[in-house]
């Protein structure tokens, strides 16, 4: 559980955000900054984890809160331009220079933390390159990066509201119930 719990945590450290409608022309290239409520669930082939996140992003560093679906907390995790800290409830804490490393660290292996702030508004990380695909109504249908796949699967008005990621045999789906800007 511990395992799993931090891999959604640090999941949602990454990013889970939203692309307000239509964001003016420096948000849609800088750093996103937002907060969110929601719901994240992850496999990854042997491992899965399902829980509530509480996400708060800005240019200056991230705090999300991670917790069972009865709302007991798992873990916190915070992340500056230095370091990367998650504390576990019991007090413990691990630190690393990035997010990616860290999840390196506890879990095993890494995932696209640097670039899912940006997935989560519906926006491409603007420093690696990726490719876009937007249905009939010029909303992102999916965008692939960093070799993951990232399916919009809803909006709420004209926000990302349920995405799905997936890379090799790792899962992430994450709902977004409540958005603020």
């Amino acid at each position: 559980m511990r395992r799993a719990g931090a891999l959604a945590l640090l999941l949602f450290l990454a990013g889970c955000a939203s692309a307000p409608a239509p964001p003016p022309a420096a948000a849609a290239h800088g750093p996103p900054a937002f907060a969110l409520d929601g719901r994240i669930g992850v496999r990854d082939g042997e491992h899965s984890f399902f829980g509530n996140l509480h996400w708060r992003a800005a240019a200056g560093g991230d705090e999300l809160i991670l917790a069972t679906p009865l709302g007991q907390g798992v873990a916190r995790i915070t992340r500056s331009a230095d370091a990367t800290v998650l504390q576990w409830p019991d007090g413990r804490s691990e630190m690393a220079a990035d997010p990616e490393d860290l999840l390196k660290k506890v879990l095993g292996f890494r995932l696209p933390l640097g670039g899912l702030d940006y997935w989560v508004e519906g926006r491409l990380d603007p420093h690696r390159p990726g490719e876009v695909v937007r249905n009939g109504e010029g909303r992102i249908e999916r965008l692939s990066q960093d070799g993951w796949q990232v399916h919009y699967l809803a909006y709420a008005g004209t926000r990302p509201a349920r995405l799905r990621l997936r890379r090799d045999d790792i899962e992430v789906t994450l709902i977004v119930d409540r958005w603020e800007r």
